[in-house]
């Protein structure tokens, strides 16, 4: 591990809720630039099915990205 490396829950609890505070909100300010610059169609607005169908392109995302990780990880070197 690295000498920045997390050791400890806690640790690990404190980076990670930093982290979601300020990328979440840079993310979601993004979201909106694009999806909704005219500020007419807000999540809120959604009808539940259409909440439900944009978390399962976001989840569809998610697959292939830990797909390409994975893919990153079989072809590193390994230690030990």
């Amino acid at each position: 591990m690295g000498a920045n490396a997390i050791t400890t829950d806690p640790e690990l609890l404190a980076l990670g809720l930093h982290k979601f505070e300020v990328e979440a909100e840079v993310k979601f300010i993004a979201g909106i630039n694009e999806h909704n610059p005219n500020g007419d169609r807000h999540l809120c607005r959604l009808e539940p099915l259409q909440i439900v169908q944009q978390m399962k392109q976001e989840a569809i995302d998610q697959w292939f990205y830990a797909c390409a990780l994975e893919q990153k990880l079989n072809a590193a070197p390994k230690e030990g």
